[in-house]
C-alpha cells in the first residue's frame, strides 16, 4: 500500500516541518503563520510498501497542480510516454514513466522508485484534494495573501477524478 502525505514548512526562528496531522490537530495555532504569507513551501511524501520514501519539495500548490493532477491527466488521458515535473522554486525535474501496470519515478533529488499506477495515481489525487481543503480553510481563516488560484486547482481535481474514474481507478 502506498502512503502519500503532505507537509508544510514554516519559519519560526528555525525551519519547522508540519505534517498533515500536526496542522489538523492544531490548525488555529499554525494558521497564524500564514496570515501574511504569499506562498506555502512544502512537500509531498510518497512512501512505498517497502518504506522507501520519495519526497518532492516545492511550493505546495505547484506540486498539487502538476504532480498530483496534471501528471495523471497526461499519463492516463493523453497517454503520454512520460510526464516531466519541473520544480518551480529550484532547478531540477522529476520524471514519471509509465509501463504496463507501473509508474517509475526518477529525477533530481529523489531516489528511483516504481509504484503500481492503480495505487499511485488515486493516492496522488487524494493528497491533492487534502491540500485544496487546507488552502480553502486557510483562506477562510483570513490568510488571503496566499497567491493560489484554488478554483483552478479544484477544476483540475475534478478533471483528474473523471479520468481516474474512466480508467476504473476510482469509483
Amino acid at each position: 500500500m502506498i502512503d502519500i502525505n503532505f507537509c508544510i514548512y514554516i519559519v519560526d526562528n528555525n525551519l519547522i516541518e508540519l505534517n498533515e496531522q500536526d496542522i489538523k490537530s492544531d490548525f488555529k495555532r499554525y494558521s497564524s503563520f500564514f496570515h501574511d504569507a504569499e506562498t506555502i513551501d512544502g512537500a509531498i511524501l510518497i512512501k512505498s510498501p517497502d518504506k522507501n520514501e520519495v519526497i518532492i519539495q516545492d511550493e505546495l500548490w505547484v506540486i498539487v497542480q502538476n504532480f498530483c493532477f496534471t501528471s495523471t491527466l497526461n499519463l492516463l488521458r493523453a497517454q503520454k510516454e512520460c510526464f516531466i515535473y519541473h520544480y518551480f522554486s529550484s532547478y531540477g525535474q522529476i520524471i514519471l514513466i509509465p509501463s504496463a501496470e507501473f509508474i517509475r519515478i526518477m529525477g533530481d533529488a529523489v531516489p528511483i522508485e516504481s509504484f503500481t499506477a492503480s495505487e499511485l495515481l488515486p493516492a496522488l489525487y487524494h493528497c491533492g484534494e487534502r491540500v485544496i481543503n487546507l488552502l480553502r480553510k486557510l483562506q477562510q481563516a483570513g490568510c488571503v495573501n496566499i497567491d493560489v488560484n484554488v478554483e483552478y486547482l479544484e477544476a483540475l481535481a475534478k478533471e483528474t477524478l473523471e479520468v481516474l474514474q474512466a480508467n476504473n481507478m476510482l469509483s
